[in-house]
């Protein structure tokens, strides 16, 4: 049941963002967003910024070095 409204909850944002939600979903989106922690979910992804810093903040790691360090 709780991947069920995971999956679904997915989908809503992802339908947002690519500007096809219907209009039973629109009200189903903003629904979702009275729960506190997907509205900051919400916010984090509407602030485009937060995801080209955190895609640079991972080419800093080596994952051969850090595997290297894992098998050990």
């Amino acid at each position: 049941m709780q991947k069920d409204k995971f999956d679904r909850q997915v989908t809503l944002l992802r339908k947002y963002y690519s500007g096809t939600l219907e209009k039973r979903e629109k009200q189903e989106f903003r629904e979702m967003l009275n729960d506190q922690n997907l509205e900051n979910v919400f916010r984090q992804l509407s602030q485009g910024d937060i995801l080209a810093e955190k895609l640079e903040e991972y080419k800093q790691y080596d994952a051969r070095k850090a595997f290297g360090k894992f098998s050990r």
